[in-house]
Protein backbone atom coordinates (compact mmCIF):
# COMPACT_ATOMS: atom_id res chain seq x y z
CA UNK A 1 0.00 0.00 0.00
CA UNK A 2 1.52 3.15 -1.46
CA UNK A 3 2.42 6.09 1.75
CA UNK A 4 0.46 8.88 1.44
CA UNK A 5 2.11 12.12 -0.14
CA UNK A 6 1.36 14.34 2.48
CA UNK A 7 3.16 17.65 0.59
CA UNK A 8 0.89 17.13 -2.50
CA UNK A 9 -2.67 16.36 -0.43
CA UNK A 10 -1.81 19.30 1.60
CA UNK A 11 -1.70 21.27 -1.93
CA UNK A 12 -5.04 19.43 -2.67
CA UNK A 13 -6.15 20.21 0.21
CA UNK A 14 -5.62 24.21 -0.10
CA UNK A 15 -6.48 24.48 -3.24
CA UNK A 16 -9.49 22.65 -2.69
CA UNK A 17 -10.29 25.13 0.20
CA UNK A 18 -9.90 28.08 -1.65
CA UNK A 19 -11.73 27.43 -4.30
CA UNK A 20 -14.53 26.42 -2.12
CA UNK A 21 -14.00 29.69 -0.17
CA UNK A 22 -14.42 31.47 -3.72
CA UNK A 23 -17.55 29.78 -4.94
CA UNK A 24 -19.27 30.38 -1.28
CA UNK A 25 -18.25 34.24 -2.01
CA UNK A 26 -19.52 34.53 -5.62
CA UNK A 27 -22.61 33.50 -4.62
CA UNK A 28 -23.24 35.62 -1.85
CA UNK A 29 -22.13 38.54 -4.09
CA UNK A 30 -23.74 38.07 -6.67
CA UNK A 31 -26.69 34.92 -6.79
CA UNK A 32 -28.01 34.91 -3.20
CA UNK A 33 -31.54 36.17 -3.08
CA UNK A 34 -29.68 39.38 -0.98
CA UNK A 35 -27.26 40.38 -3.51
CA UNK A 36 -29.61 43.11 -4.57
CA UNK A 37 -29.42 45.10 -1.06
CA UNK A 38 -27.07 47.28 -0.23
CA UNK A 39 -24.31 46.94 2.54
CA UNK A 40 -20.84 46.18 2.80
CA UNK A 41 -19.33 43.56 0.68
CA UNK A 42 -17.19 42.00 3.48
CA UNK A 43 -20.57 41.39 5.51
CA UNK A 44 -22.40 40.16 2.69
CA UNK A 45 -19.04 37.41 2.15
CA UNK A 46 -18.55 36.65 5.77
CA UNK A 47 -19.99 36.41 9.17
CA UNK A 48 -17.01 37.16 10.71
CA UNK A 49 -17.56 41.04 9.57
CA UNK A 50 -20.29 40.69 13.08
CA UNK A 51 -17.99 38.85 14.70
CA UNK A 52 -15.01 41.16 14.66
CA UNK A 53 -17.65 43.98 16.07
CA UNK A 54 -18.99 41.71 18.63
CA UNK A 55 -15.93 40.17 19.95
CA UNK A 56 -12.64 42.17 18.72
CA UNK A 57 -13.20 45.74 18.43
CA UNK A 58 -12.01 48.20 20.55
CA UNK A 59 -9.19 46.23 21.75
CA UNK A 60 -10.99 42.95 22.75
CA UNK A 61 -14.26 44.88 24.24
CA UNK A 62 -16.90 44.10 21.74
CA UNK A 63 -20.21 44.36 21.83
CA UNK A 64 -20.54 47.00 18.97
CA UNK A 65 -22.21 45.50 15.92
CA UNK A 66 -25.34 47.53 17.10
CA UNK A 67 -23.33 51.09 16.55
CA UNK A 68 -22.14 49.63 14.04
CA UNK A 69 -25.41 48.48 12.41
CA UNK A 70 -26.90 52.22 13.02
CA UNK A 71 -23.67 53.64 11.28
CA UNK A 72 -24.36 51.24 7.95
CA UNK A 73 -27.87 52.79 8.02
CA UNK A 74 -26.55 56.06 7.76
CA UNK A 75 -24.67 55.56 5.12
CA UNK A 76 -26.86 53.03 2.99
CA UNK A 77 -30.32 53.74 4.03
CA UNK A 78 -33.52 52.29 6.07
CA UNK A 79 -32.37 48.30 4.16
CA UNK A 80 -28.88 46.90 5.49
CA UNK A 81 -27.36 43.35 4.47
CA UNK A 82 -25.41 42.82 7.67
CA UNK A 83 -24.30 39.38 7.00
CA UNK A 84 -24.47 36.51 4.37
CA UNK A 85 -28.11 35.76 5.64
CA UNK A 86 -29.43 38.74 7.38
CA UNK A 87 -31.14 42.15 6.69
CA UNK A 88 -31.56 45.10 9.42
CA UNK A 89 -34.39 47.56 7.99
CA UNK A 90 -34.75 50.70 9.93
CA UNK A 91 -38.24 51.98 8.61
CA UNK A 92 -41.13 52.40 11.28
CA UNK A 93 -43.78 52.03 8.69
CA UNK A 94 -42.31 48.40 8.38
CA UNK A 95 -42.56 47.59 11.87
CA UNK A 96 -45.21 45.36 11.98
CA UNK A 97 -44.44 44.18 9.17
CA UNK A 98 -41.09 42.70 10.69
CA UNK A 99 -42.24 42.19 14.19
CA UNK A 100 -45.34 40.75 14.05
CA UNK A 101 -46.74 38.00 15.67
CA UNK A 102 -45.23 34.74 15.24
CA UNK A 103 -48.33 32.38 13.42
CA UNK A 104 -48.45 29.12 12.34
CA UNK A 105 -49.25 30.80 8.50
CA UNK A 106 -46.14 32.94 9.17
CA UNK A 107 -43.61 31.55 11.97
CA UNK A 108 -40.86 33.87 12.77
CA UNK A 109 -38.05 31.69 13.68
CA UNK A 110 -34.79 33.29 15.68
CA UNK A 111 -31.23 32.51 14.06
CA UNK A 112 -29.96 29.31 15.40
CA UNK A 113 -26.47 30.89 15.86
CA UNK A 114 -27.70 32.59 18.50
CA UNK A 115 -28.93 29.49 20.59
CA UNK A 116 -25.92 29.18 22.78
CA UNK A 117 -25.01 32.70 23.34
CA UNK A 118 -25.89 32.60 26.89
CA UNK A 119 -25.06 28.86 27.70
CA UNK A 120 -28.68 28.03 27.93
CA UNK A 121 -29.74 26.40 24.60
CA UNK A 122 -32.96 24.93 25.91
CA UNK A 123 -34.73 27.84 27.45
CA UNK A 124 -37.41 29.87 25.82
CA UNK A 125 -35.12 32.87 25.51
CA UNK A 126 -32.80 30.28 23.44
CA UNK A 127 -35.17 28.71 21.31
CA UNK A 128 -35.06 28.81 17.95
CA UNK A 129 -38.06 27.66 16.61
CA UNK A 130 -41.25 29.86 16.67
CA UNK A 131 -43.84 27.11 17.03
CA UNK A 132 -41.37 25.44 20.15
CA UNK A 133 -41.31 28.44 21.55
CA UNK A 134 -44.51 29.76 21.75
CA UNK A 135 -45.27 26.15 23.30
CA UNK A 136 -42.03 26.86 26.26
CA UNK A 137 -43.40 30.36 26.56
CA UNK A 138 -47.15 29.65 27.20
CA UNK A 139 -45.76 27.45 29.97
CA UNK A 140 -44.43 30.69 31.48
CA UNK A 141 -47.36 32.88 30.87
CA UNK A 142 -48.58 32.45 34.96
CA UNK A 143 -45.08 33.59 35.88
CA UNK A 144 -45.44 37.05 33.96
CA UNK A 145 -49.06 37.88 34.77
CA UNK A 146 -50.45 41.11 36.41
CA UNK A 147 -52.27 39.23 38.89
CA UNK A 148 -49.29 37.08 39.82
CA UNK A 149 -47.49 40.44 40.62
CA UNK A 150 -50.37 41.92 42.15
CA UNK A 151 -50.84 39.25 44.90
CA UNK A 152 -46.72 39.74 45.96
CA UNK A 153 -47.16 43.38 46.26
CA UNK A 154 -46.25 43.04 50.10
CA UNK A 155 -42.75 41.30 49.26
CA UNK A 156 -42.32 43.27 46.63
CA UNK A 157 -42.24 46.61 48.33
CA UNK A 158 -40.34 45.02 51.40
CA UNK A 159 -37.60 45.32 48.82
CA UNK A 160 -37.84 48.60 47.90
CA UNK A 161 -38.26 49.73 51.68
CA UNK A 162 -35.03 47.98 52.39
CA UNK A 163 -33.42 50.03 50.08
CA UNK A 164 -34.88 53.34 51.26
CA UNK A 165 -34.30 52.67 54.48
CA UNK A 166 -30.50 52.18 53.19
CA UNK A 167 -30.31 55.45 51.18
CA UNK A 168 -31.93 57.26 54.59
CA UNK A 169 -29.35 56.03 57.09
CA UNK A 170 -26.51 55.35 54.91
CA UNK A 171 -26.39 58.06 52.17
CA UNK A 172 -28.73 60.56 53.51
CA UNK A 173 -26.35 63.89 54.49
CA UNK A 174 -22.89 61.94 53.51
CA UNK A 175 -22.25 63.36 50.11
CA UNK A 176 -21.36 59.72 49.46
CA UNK A 177 -22.01 58.55 45.77
CA UNK A 178 -24.86 56.37 44.50
CA UNK A 179 -24.28 53.92 41.63
CA UNK A 180 -27.92 53.18 40.69
CA UNK A 181 -26.89 50.99 37.95
CA UNK A 182 -25.80 49.06 41.59
CA UNK A 183 -28.47 49.98 42.86
CA UNK A 184 -31.19 48.42 40.59
CA UNK A 185 -29.26 45.36 39.70
CA UNK A 186 -29.52 44.11 42.92
CA UNK A 187 -33.26 45.26 43.65
CA UNK A 188 -34.05 43.37 40.25
CA UNK A 189 -32.08 40.67 41.48
CA UNK A 190 -34.43 40.32 44.50
CA UNK A 191 -37.13 40.72 42.87
CA UNK A 192 -36.72 38.52 39.81
CA UNK A 193 -35.85 35.24 42.29
CA UNK A 194 -38.46 36.55 44.86
CA UNK A 195 -40.99 36.35 42.42
CA UNK A 196 -39.30 33.19 40.39
CA UNK A 197 -38.57 31.24 43.37
CA UNK A 198 -40.46 32.44 46.32
CA UNK A 199 -37.22 33.34 47.86
CA UNK A 200 -34.84 36.43 47.18
CA UNK A 201 -31.49 36.61 47.18
CA UNK A 202 -30.97 39.42 49.25
CA UNK A 203 -28.40 41.26 47.08
CA UNK A 204 -29.62 44.64 47.95
CA UNK A 205 -28.28 44.05 51.50
CA UNK A 206 -24.84 43.91 49.63
CA UNK A 207 -22.09 46.68 50.59
CA UNK A 208 -22.38 49.92 48.53
CA UNK A 209 -25.16 47.78 46.61
CA UNK A 210 -22.11 45.65 44.34
CA UNK A 211 -23.93 42.06 44.70
CA UNK A 212 -21.15 39.11 43.69
CA UNK A 213 -24.13 37.73 42.36
CA UNK A 214 -25.73 40.69 40.39
CA UNK A 215 -22.02 41.49 39.34
CA UNK A 216 -21.50 38.09 37.95
CA UNK A 217 -24.46 38.24 35.53
CA UNK A 218 -23.13 41.34 34.17
CA UNK A 219 -20.15 39.64 33.29
CA UNK A 220 -21.85 36.40 31.98
CA UNK A 221 -23.57 38.79 29.53
CA UNK A 222 -20.34 40.22 28.40
CA UNK A 223 -19.57 36.12 27.53
CA UNK A 224 -22.27 36.08 25.31
CA UNK A 225 -20.17 37.90 22.43
CA UNK A 226 -17.89 35.16 22.87
CA UNK A 227 -20.22 32.39 22.61
CA UNK A 228 -22.30 33.41 19.63
CA UNK A 229 -19.59 33.36 17.38
CA UNK A 230 -17.35 30.79 19.14
CA UNK A 231 -19.58 27.88 21.05
CA UNK A 232 -16.76 25.60 21.08
CA UNK A 233 -16.46 27.97 24.20
CA UNK A 234 -19.73 27.16 25.98
CA UNK A 235 -19.02 23.77 25.11
CA UNK A 236 -15.26 23.12 27.17
CA UNK A 237 -16.92 25.22 29.81
CA UNK A 238 -19.48 22.95 30.54
CA UNK A 239 -16.97 20.01 30.23
CA UNK A 240 -14.90 22.09 32.92
CA UNK A 241 -15.61 20.62 36.62
CA UNK A 242 -17.07 23.44 38.28
CA UNK A 243 -13.89 24.02 41.27
CA UNK A 244 -11.43 24.25 38.23
CA UNK A 245 -13.35 26.72 36.34
CA UNK A 246 -13.93 29.01 39.36
CA UNK A 247 -10.44 29.20 40.23
CA UNK A 248 -9.64 30.05 36.21
CA UNK A 249 -12.99 32.66 36.61
CA UNK A 250 -13.36 33.59 40.23
CA UNK A 251 -16.10 36.46 39.16
CA UNK A 252 -18.07 33.68 37.93
CA UNK A 253 -18.41 31.86 41.37
CA UNK A 254 -21.54 33.24 42.56
CA UNK A 255 -23.44 32.28 39.03
CA UNK A 256 -22.20 28.97 39.55
CA UNK A 257 -23.36 28.61 43.51
CA UNK A 258 -26.77 29.86 42.45
CA UNK A 259 -27.21 27.70 39.41
CA UNK A 260 -25.89 24.60 40.16
CA UNK A 261 -25.66 21.61 42.37
CA UNK A 262 -22.49 19.35 41.91
CA UNK A 263 -20.00 22.08 43.54
CA UNK A 264 -16.93 21.49 45.85
CA UNK A 265 -16.81 20.99 49.63
CA UNK A 266 -16.23 24.45 50.26
CA UNK A 267 -18.72 26.28 48.17
CA UNK A 268 -21.63 23.76 49.62
CA UNK A 269 -20.52 25.00 53.01
CA UNK A 270 -21.04 28.83 52.20
CA UNK A 271 -24.85 28.01 50.10
CA UNK A 272 -25.39 26.36 53.89
CA UNK A 273 -24.73 29.69 55.80
CA UNK A 274 -26.94 31.34 53.45
CA UNK A 275 -29.98 29.37 52.51
CA UNK A 276 -31.61 31.73 50.13
CA UNK A 277 -28.15 31.27 47.99
CA UNK A 278 -29.39 27.21 47.77
CA UNK A 279 -28.85 26.03 43.74
CA UNK A 280 -31.29 26.37 41.70
CA UNK A 281 -30.53 23.34 40.11
CA UNK A 282 -30.86 21.65 43.83
CA UNK A 283 -34.73 23.83 44.06
CA UNK A 284 -35.93 22.04 40.89
CA UNK A 285 -34.64 18.99 41.59
CA UNK A 286 -36.54 19.20 45.05
CA UNK A 287 -39.85 20.43 42.85
CA UNK A 288 -39.73 17.77 40.21
CA UNK A 289 -39.46 15.03 42.72
CA UNK A 290 -42.18 16.34 44.77
CA UNK A 291 -39.98 16.99 47.67
CA UNK A 292 -40.40 20.25 50.38
CA UNK A 293 -37.63 23.08 49.37
CA UNK A 294 -35.90 25.15 52.48
CA UNK A 295 -36.49 28.45 52.83
CA UNK A 296 -39.25 28.71 50.25
CA UNK A 297 -42.23 31.05 50.30
CA UNK A 298 -45.23 27.95 49.56
CA UNK A 299 -47.84 31.18 50.04
CA UNK A 300 -47.43 31.51 45.97
CA UNK A 301 -46.20 28.90 43.12
CA UNK A 302 -42.71 29.49 41.85
CA UNK A 303 -41.67 29.73 38.09
CA UNK A 304 -40.64 25.85 38.14
CA UNK A 305 -44.87 24.76 39.53
CA UNK A 306 -46.20 26.24 36.91
CA UNK A 307 -43.79 24.96 33.82
CA UNK A 308 -44.25 21.16 35.73
CA UNK A 309 -48.28 21.73 35.57
CA UNK A 310 -48.32 22.97 32.00
CA UNK A 311 -48.75 20.75 28.86
CA UNK A 312 -45.30 20.81 27.86
CA UNK A 313 -43.99 17.24 27.24
CA UNK A 314 -41.63 15.32 29.82
CA UNK A 315 -38.42 16.16 28.32
CA UNK A 316 -39.42 19.90 28.54
CA UNK A 317 -40.10 19.22 32.47
CA UNK A 318 -36.00 17.80 33.09
CA UNK A 319 -34.39 19.13 35.88
CA UNK A 320 -31.64 20.15 33.13
CA UNK A 321 -33.91 21.93 31.66
CA UNK A 322 -35.87 23.75 34.11
CA UNK A 323 -32.86 24.65 35.14
CA UNK A 324 -31.93 26.45 32.24
CA UNK A 325 -35.26 28.09 32.46
CA UNK A 326 -34.62 29.41 35.78
CA UNK A 327 -31.12 31.26 34.81
CA UNK A 328 -32.56 32.79 31.94
CA UNK A 329 -35.00 34.43 33.75
CA UNK A 330 -32.78 35.45 36.83
CA UNK A 331 -30.38 37.51 33.78
CA UNK A 332 -32.88 38.66 31.91
CA UNK A 333 -35.34 39.91 34.61
CA UNK A 334 -32.30 41.68 35.51
CA UNK A 335 -30.31 42.91 33.29
CA UNK A 336 -33.36 44.58 31.01
CA UNK A 337 -35.26 45.99 33.86
CA UNK A 338 -31.86 47.36 35.56
CA UNK A 339 -31.47 49.41 32.16
CA UNK A 340 -34.37 50.21 31.81
CA UNK A 341 -34.10 51.67 35.67
CA UNK A 342 -31.00 53.17 35.04
CA UNK A 343 -31.65 55.41 31.95
CA UNK A 344 -34.69 56.75 33.17
CA UNK A 345 -32.82 57.91 36.83
CA UNK A 346 -30.37 59.36 34.89
CA UNK A 347 -32.98 61.78 32.75
CA UNK A 348 -35.48 62.10 35.82
CA UNK A 349 -32.52 63.84 37.77
CA UNK A 350 -31.07 65.46 34.39
CA UNK A 351 -35.21 66.87 34.07
CA UNK A 352 -36.11 68.47 37.35
CA UNK A 353 -39.62 69.80 36.15
CA UNK A 354 -40.36 66.09 35.16
CA UNK A 355 -38.80 64.78 38.48
CA UNK A 356 -40.74 67.59 40.05
CA UNK A 357 -43.85 66.69 39.17
CA UNK A 358 -43.80 63.30 39.32
CA UNK A 359 -43.24 63.52 42.94
CA UNK A 360 -45.90 65.87 43.53
CA UNK A 361 -48.22 63.66 42.44
CA UNK A 362 -46.56 60.65 44.46
CA UNK A 363 -46.86 63.15 47.39
CA UNK A 364 -50.45 63.94 46.62
CA UNK A 365 -51.26 60.46 46.01
CA UNK A 366 -49.60 59.53 49.29
CA UNK A 367 -49.17 61.97 51.43
CA UNK A 368 -47.85 59.36 54.53
CA UNK A 369 -45.03 57.95 52.96
CA UNK A 370 -44.99 54.73 54.65
CA UNK A 371 -47.80 53.69 53.19
CA UNK A 372 -47.00 52.86 49.78
CA UNK A 373 -50.07 52.11 47.68
CA UNK A 374 -50.94 48.93 45.95
CA UNK A 375 -50.28 47.76 42.66
CA UNK A 376 -53.55 48.43 40.86
CA UNK A 377 -54.29 51.93 42.97
CA UNK A 378 -50.16 53.06 41.28
CA UNK A 379 -50.83 51.76 37.75
CA UNK A 380 -53.76 54.50 37.84
CA UNK A 381 -51.62 57.65 38.86
CA UNK A 382 -51.34 59.12 35.06
CA UNK A 383 -48.18 60.99 35.29
CA UNK A 384 -46.43 57.99 36.99
CA UNK A 385 -47.48 55.88 34.16
CA UNK A 386 -46.03 58.45 31.28
CA UNK A 387 -42.90 58.29 32.97
CA UNK A 388 -43.03 54.64 32.65
CA UNK A 389 -43.50 54.31 29.54
CA UNK A 390 -41.08 57.26 28.50
CA UNK A 391 -38.22 54.98 30.66
CA UNK A 392 -38.96 52.46 27.85
CA UNK A 393 -37.52 55.09 25.64
CA UNK A 394 -35.69 57.36 27.38
CA UNK A 395 -34.54 59.44 24.31
CA UNK A 396 -38.38 61.04 24.28
CA UNK A 397 -38.15 62.04 27.94
CA UNK A 398 -37.45 65.30 26.76
CA UNK A 399 -40.64 65.67 24.87
CA UNK A 400 -42.43 64.47 28.48
CA UNK A 401 -40.99 67.26 30.01
CA UNK A 402 -41.65 70.17 27.50
CA UNK A 403 -45.16 69.12 25.94
CA UNK A 404 -47.23 67.33 28.35
CA UNK A 405 -50.15 69.58 29.31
Amino acid sequence: MPFLNIPLFLVTLAITSSCYCLAIAIYRLFFSPLAKFPGPKLAAVTGWYEGYYDVFVNGGEGGQFARQVERLHQQYGPIVRITPSELHINDPTFLSEVYGHSTRSKPLDKSEKYRYRFGIPDAVFSTPLAEQHQQRRAALNPFFSKQRIRSLHAGLTEIVERISFRFATEYAGTGKVVNFNDVWSSMTMDTVTALAFGRSTSCTAAADFESPLALGVQALAWYGHWNAHFKIINDVMNMIPAPIMLKLMPHLKPIVEFTTASLGKEILLEQDTNPCQQSIRNQVAAIVDGREVKGVDVNHPTIFHDVLSSNLPNSDKSVDRLTQEATSVVGAGMETTKWVLTVGTFHLLDNPAVLARLKAELMEAMPDPTAILSYSDLEQLPYLGAVIQECKSPSRVFFLNHHTP
